[in-house]
C-alpha cells in the first residue's frame, strides 16, 4: 500500500477496513457535506453507518478528539437525512454515526481508530 497522502485516499482504505470486518453496501456519499464520508450497513447489528473519515497528517500528535458536540450530530444527522431522503428503499435499520481516523505510518502502514457510535447515543 502506497501513502495516503488525501482524504479521498482514506476514504478508500476506510472502504476496505469496512468491507473486511463485514459492513455491506460500502459507498462514498463525500458530495453530501464534509459530516459524512461513507455509509455502509453494518450487518451484525442492523444498522446503517455514517461514517466520517478522518485523515490525522500529523502521526506524532496521535489521534485528534471525536468532536461528539451538539453541531457535529446535527450536521451528521442534516447529512443522513439527505441520504436517505434520495433513496427510494429505505432499509429496516437504525442509524449511527462512526468515525474513522487513519494515521498514515511508514512503509505503506496505516493505524486506525474505529469510534463506533461516535455521535453517541441513539
Amino acid at each position: 500500500m502506497k501513502a495516503i497522502e488525501s482524504t479521498e485516499q482514506a476514504a478508500e482504505v476506510a472502504k476496505m477496513y469496512l468491507e473486511k470486518r463485514g459492513y455491506s453496501e460500502v459507498k462514498a456519499v463525500g458530495e453530501l457535506g464534509k459530516a459524512v464520508s461513507l455509509v455502509a450497513t453494518d450487518p451484525e447489528a442492523r444498522a446503517l453507518a455514517f461514517v466520517k473519515v478522518v485523515l490525522e497528517r500529523d502521526a506524532a500528535s496521535g489521534f485528534t478528539p471525536t468532536d461528539a458536540s451538539a453541531h457535529a450530530r446535527s450536521e451528521a444527522e442534516a447529512t443522513a437525512i439527505e441520504y436517505l431522503s434520495s433513496m427510494e428503499n429505505v432499509p429496516d435499520a437504525r442509524v449511527r454515526f462512526d468515525v474513522l481516523s487513519l494515521i498514515a505510518m511508514g512503509g505503506g502502514r496505516v493505524f486506525i481508530r474505529h469510534h463506533i457510535n461516535a455521535l453517541g447515543d441513539d
